[in-house]
């Protein structure tokens, strides 16, 4: 029970913290590169609370690769695409 609680105590501060830069960086060249970590961290608080964790060790798990190679793809190709239609706007 403890470390459960320990564990979502540092997952939400962490996701907290990830926000806070993100709005702090408001303006900043760099800041769609909080938006991996929030959302990676989001997942992990997610899984941790619903208790959807596999205990299984040095498999293939396909969550892994789309959380880990896809999604912050996805994310940086939706900032670039919308920087370029603003880019065109203008």
């Amino acid at each position: 029970m403890r470390v459960g609680v320990f564990m979502t105590s540092i997952y939400l501060l962490a996701l907290f913290l990830g926000i806070r830069a993100f709005i702090e960086s408001r303006g900043k060249i760099y800041r769609v590169a909080y938006l991996v970590p929030i959302v990676m961290l989001a997942y992990q608080l997610f899984v941790h609370i619903l208790n959807a964790r596999e205990e299984t060790v040095n498999e293939f798990n396909t969550k892994v690769v789309f959380h880990t190679l896809i999604v912050p793809a996805l994310i940086l190709g939706a900032y670039f695409v919308g920087k370029k239609n603003r880019w065109n706007e203008r």
